[in-house]
């Protein structure tokens, strides 16, 4: 049985087609557990009454703690063999369950399984941002490009390397399939105090476990484009830059704990993902807090951020083919 765990916020709007797309499933062997973070619309009401016409749904209310906490009440209440994470803006194909099904009981050596999604747009959000921005997003999550258009089972750490060094890697929890008991056994949970790469961070944990992993070139996840979602809500970019440090800090301080070298790598690479996430979205509040700083001053400051990283990364001891990498990321 599959656990499918959906945390949901005030998402009124969207939770019926969440909850559609998985009742649709082609394979029927599932629970579902909504974990209500403390909403203040009518999230409530709807999934009562799809909890009162289908017994395999399940309804937790909690107070706003946000989505890791959410999430780790639905790991504790989950009685699966397999879970699944699914957000409750969004949706997944009807086969979504079934292949990952076949996949699993087909090799049992498959620790959890990986695919890719499409992006789906309100009408509105579509109309606001530019073509060029809507081709650059159709690709956004497709990973075929890098292991063909066969389903592909490899070391994990080799896959995450490879998505690392190509730019390619999805930190989305959305995207997986996992064995329940590899997250329960070695007591694998969000952490509490992030809301944004709270998905990196488990992934991280979690990777030391996780032996092999098949990716299937397949768009089985439907993201929903808003541009009110957490991470895409300009809003929230301080707090994505907070949260993105706290994650660096905290895979730096576990560097030195990694002995094997494979895995060495992958965290390496992780870092330095991070960093270019923190370059980015630092450039990016200080234009928007400082209206009047010129061209000249934020590229100097952006010069200074890159500094800043290279000298992060060199105390890290990492070869010289990695820091090559670097440079490439920091241009």
């Amino acid at each position: 049985m599959i656990s499918v765990i959906i945390p949901a916020y005030n998402a009124e709007m969207y939770i019926e087609d969440c909850l559609n797309s998985v009742l649709e499933q082609t394979y029927k062997d599932f629970e579902i557990w909504v974990i209500n973070d403390g909403s203040i619309d009518a999230t409530e009401s709807i999934v009562i009454e799809y909890c009162n016409s289908d017994s395999r749904i399940h309804l937790v209310n909690q107070k706003n703690k946000g989505v890791s906490i959410a999430r780790n009440e639905g790991i504790q209440k989950s009685n699966g063999e397999y879970i699944y994470f699914l957000d409750a803006d969004d949706r997944i194909n009807s086969i979504t369950f079934e292949v990952c099904m076949k996949a699993f009981e087909s090799n049992h050596i498959i620790d959890f399984v990986t695919f890719d999604a499409v992006c789906i747009y309100n009408n509105s959000y579509a109309n606001k941002v530019s073509d060029s921005y809507l081709k650059f997003m159709d690709n956004f999550y497709k990973r075929d490009e890098l292991f063909g258009n066969e389903s592909v089972l490899v070391n994990t750490n080799e896959f995450f390397d490879k998505c690392l060094i190509n730019s390619k890697f999805k930190g989305n929890v959305v995207l997986c399939m996992f064995k329940s008991n590899i997250i329960k056994t070695n007591s694998i949970v969000f952490n509490k105090d992030l809301n944004f790469y709270e998905d990196l961070i488990f992934l991280f944990n979690l990777s030391s476990y996780l032996k092999n992993v098949l990716f299937i070139p397949k768009q089985l996840y439907e993201r929903r484009l808003t541009g009110e979602s957490a991470i895409t809500n300009e809003k929230n970019d301080i707090k994505v830059l907070n949260n993105a440090l706290k994650s660096l800090e905290y895979i730096e301080n576990e560097y030195n704990k990694v002995t094997v070298y494979n895995q060495r790598k992958f965290v390496q690479m992780l870092i330095i993902y991070l960093i270019r996430v923190i370059i980015n979205y630092y450039v990016k509040c200080l234009m928007k807090n400082c209206k009047n700083i010129t061209l000249t001053n934020s590229e100097v400051t952006n010069e200074i951020i890159k500094g800043i990283a290279r000298e992060r990364i060199n105390r890290l001891e990492i070869t010289e083919v990695y820091k090559d990498k670097i440079e490439q990321l920091l241009l």
